[in-house]
């Protein structure tokens, strides 16, 4: 009998040894039990209070650069809700994140919020299939939240009449970085000029260019150069959905011929072949006068470890390109919620997106990984704070109601073009062995040869 006891035992703790494993593994809204009581559809009984939780996987953890200001966010509203929501952040590494929504998506089990970069499969799959919660009561419920909105980014994520996406209230646009002991601008910024006036000023001094891995410094002029074309923003936009395929364009054509032009007078010696650090340290070496990048640098361009050649941070100065262009990407669909939530799930997803959106948050953000909120009357506290963080400052106010934002060209052909034969041919292209009509027509047959 004692056997047979024990057997069945066994047995029952094997069952519940999988029933827990197989919880575990399902994801999405599951919560987890913990030691204050039992817990139902995301809601943690702890004595008189219901505390709802939210897993919430994010690649904005553990070692990515948005960690630091993302985990004390979700901390902060952890604290400020506390005994009401909690967010419990899951580790989902950046090179697998996409791929893990879609097979979530795939077994209809989306976390409770949740951002997917993959804004094609978005569109054919969740928002063609109906899964995404419609933000607009949401959203027209708080009059406040609504006028930070970036109107862009509004109209981007509506889609038949549905906000399917939290539209962005900060952009942060890239722009190039440039040293004011090597170049003077008369007084002027650079977005107030022309591309040949900022040649011009330029004199003798060298831009950044890099042709290894996509070629970012340079591919950040050519997209500088296009959105100064009429038609070249529009034509960068719809990239975004419709990779650009076919580069025999006038548009094209001519910003291929302006980066000739603009290398063949300004490039730096060693760009050819060059990775990004290359490009950096000639930087901070005194051997360019111009950078193209984001605002992610600018605690590398104030740290005098990377600093060589009489190299000085404190003098560098920041902002967007020739002709009041920035290059930003509005039309993302960035934090997204399933259709067909249990409330008290919608309930504290809403409650995080309305937290995210709040003037003091919104300014935290841009204090800690810059960008710009246009809608947004700064606080003196943050103009203050701003005030000693003069990067920061050039970039935040940087920006005006005549900025026109422009797709990357990073984003606008496919990834696989970009980082293989676009990098590939550059060097013919930069050096005048290929008119920008060759260039284009090369292009053109890689694009193809990609399917």
């Amino acid at each position: 009998m004692k056997k047979v006891l024990s057997v069945l035992l066994a047995v029952l703790l094997l069952c519940g040894l999988f029933t827990g494993c197989a919880q575990k593994e399902q994801g999405g809204n599951e919560t987890t039990t913990t030691p204050t009581g039992d817990s139902t559809d995301g809601t943690t009984q702890g004595g008189s209070q219901d505390v709802i939780e939210v897993i919430l996987p994010t690649y904005r953890t553990g070692e990515d650069a948005g960690a630091k200001f993302f985990e004390a966010q979700v901390e902060r509203f952890n604290k400020e809700y506390e005994g009401k929501y909690k967010i419990i952040i899951e580790e989902s590494p950046s090179n697998t994140h996409t791929d893990r929504i879609k097979q979530l998506a795939l077994q209809g089990e989306l976390p409770t919020i949740f951002q997917c970069s993959d804004s094609k499969w978005v569109e054919d799959y969740l928002i063609a299939n109906n899964m995404l919660e419609d933000l607009s009561s949401f959203i027209s419920s708080d009059p406040e939240m609504e006028k930070l909105f970036i109107q862009d980014s509004v109209d981007f994520c509506t889609k038949d009449g549905k906000v399917v996406a939290l539209p962005l209230t900060v952009l942060r646009p890239t722009g190039l970085y440039y040293n004011t002991t090597m170049i003077d601008l008369g007084g002027k910024k650079v977005t107030e000029m022309t591309w040949d006036e900022f040649t011009t000023a330029l004199g003798d001094t060298k831009i950044a260019f890099q042709t290894a891995e996509g070629g970012w410094t340079t591919s950040l002029l050519l997209t500088a150069i296009i959105g100064s074309i009429e038609g070249g923003p529009e034509l960068l936009k719809a990239g975004v959905s419709e990779k650009i395929t076919d580069f025999n364009n006038p548009i094209l054509i001519e910003a291929f011929g302006k980066l000739q032009a603009l290398y063949q007078s300004n490039g730096w010696e060693n760009a050819v072949g060059a990775t990004y650090p290359d490009a950096a340290t000639g930087f901070y070496g005194k051997q360019s006068s111009v950078l193209p990048d984001g605002t992610w640098i600018i605690d590398k361009v104030l740290d005098p470890t990377d600093w060589s050649n009489g190299f000085d941070g404190t003098t560098v100065a920041g902002d967007y390109y020739p002709e009041n262009v920035a290059i930003a990407n509005p039309y993302v669909y960035d934090w997204m919620m399933p259709a067909g939530l249990p409330e008290d799930q919608k309930e504290a997803g809403l409650a995080f997106f309305a937290f995210m959106c709040r003037p003091e948050e919104v300014e935290a953000y841009i204090l800690a990984e810059g960008g710009s909120a246009p809608n947004l009357t700064y606080s003196d506290e943050f103009n203050a704070s701003l005030s000693e963080k003069k990067l920061l400052a050039d970039f935040a106010t940087g920006l005006n109601s005549d900025t026109t934002y422009i797709v990357n060209w990073s984003d606008a052909i496919s990834a696989s073009l970009f980082t293989g034969d676009f990098s590939n041919m550059l060097p013919m292209l930069l050096k005048g062995e290929w008119t920008p009509e060759q260039f284009a027509a090369e292009l053109t047959n890689a694009a193809a040869a990609l399917g």
